[in-house]
């Protein structure tokens, strides 16, 4: 195994996992992740307590977390969802539904 990374890789991403709000709630940032060169994503929650849990994909944590959206806080065409007619763009975020 090589000690360097393959240059052709992805960057790291992070970004906002932004809940959408209801009628009374506005939409509101509850956590905060890095999608991974690898694809994994590491998610961080920074309520009381704090907790991070990691998942497989993106795609993974926006299935668990149907209502919630990503908005991406580095610049990249990279990311491509395994569902892309599950997908919609609003304002920056991507949303599953």
């Amino acid at each position: 195994m090589s000690d360097e990374l393959d240059s052709e890789r992805m960057a790291p991403r992070r970004f906002w996992l932004i809940r959408r709000g209801t009628r009374s709630d506005a939409d509101g940032i509850v956590a905060e992740g890095t999608l991974w060169s690898s694809g994994r994503v590491a998610l961080h929650w920074p309520g009381q307590p704090p907790a991070t849990t990691l998942w497989g994909s993106l795609d993974d944590l926006l299935v668990v977390h149907g209502r919630d959206a990503v908005a991406w806080l580095d610049d990249s065409d990279d990311w491509r969802c395994e569902h892309v007619e599950c997908v919609e763009y609003d304002a920056g975020a991507i949303w599953i539904h």
